[in-house]
C-alpha cells in the first residue's frame, strides 16, 4: 500500500518512515528504535532524525486515500491534529492519523517522549486518549484541529460515506450524512482501521 499511496502523492515529495530496507518506487527514511504499531510515529518528532529531522511534515497514515488536492493541507504554521473521528462535542480527543508537524515544534514532542518511552508506550490509558495519540495530545494540547480549520477536507470512511449496506458501516461512528458517494471538496478520505482501502 505504500507504494499506492506514493504514487497519489504526484507533485510532492514524499517519504515513507518504515523498517524496510527498500521499497521499490518509494522513498523511505529508516526506523530508528523499535517500537511497536502505531508508537513508531513519535520518530516523526526526532529534531535529529537524518531524513526527517529538519523538515516540516505533512503525515498520512497508510490506510488513507488521496481524492484531491491536499496544498491547503500543507500550509500549516502549527501543529495540526485531526479530531478523532469517534468523538463528538467540544472537548473532542485528538487523533495522529493525519498531521502537520512543523519542524520547529518537533523538539518539545521528543523530548517529552524520550524522557521515559517504556513508561509511555505501557501506560494503560482508555480510548481514544491511548497511544500516540493520546500522549501527543496530551502534550500538544494547543494543537489546531483540521476539523476545524478545513472543514470536509478530511474524512472518515466509516463516519462520513459508508452506509448500512456498505463493507465498514459503523453505527456507532456513523454521522448522519454518509450516502455511499465521496462528498465534494474532500482532500483525504481516512479509514482508521477495518476495512482498508
Amino acid at each position: 500500500h505504500a507504494q499506492w499511496l506514493h504514487k497519489q502523492l504526484k507533485g510532492y515529495d514524499s517519504v515513507c518512515l518504515t523498517d524496510a530496507l527498500k521499497i521499490k518506487g518509494v522513498n523511505t527514511a529508516p526506523l530508528l528504535y523499535d517500537w511497536p504499531g502505531w508508537w513508531a510515529k513519535l520518530e516523526l518528532f526526532n529534531p535529529l532524525h537524518p531524513v526527517l529531522g529538519n523538515e516540516d511534515i505533512l503525515y498520512i497514515d497508510i490506510d488513507s486515500v488521496i481524492v484531491g488536492d491536499i496544498t491547503p493541507l500543507t500550509t500549516m504554521k502549527k501543529i495540526t491534529l485531526l479530531n478523532d473521528f469517534s468523538q463528538h462535542g467540544a472537548s473532542v480527543a485528538p487523533a495522529t492519523g493525519i498531521m502537520f508537524i512543523p519542524a520547529p515544534a518537533k523538539k518539545n514532542v521528543w523530548d517529552e517522549f524520550m524522557k521515559n518511552p517504556e513508561k509511555e508506550i505501557n501506560a494503560i490509558r482508555t480510548p481514544p486518549y491511548h497511544g500516540d495519540q493520546g500522549f501527543i495530545g496530551r502534550i500538544c494540547q494547543d494543537a489546531e484541529r483540521w476539523q476545524n480549520i478545513l472543514p470536509g477536507r478530511i474524512i472518515s470512511y466509516k463516519a462520513n460515506i459508508a452506509t448500512p449496506k456498505m463493507i465498514g458501516f459503523n453505527p456507532e461512528l456513523y454521522d448522519g450524512t454518509g450516502n455511499g458517494k465521496l462528498p465534494d471538496g474532500v482532500s483525504i478520505v481516512c479509514f482508521h482501521g477495518s476495512p482498508r482501502p
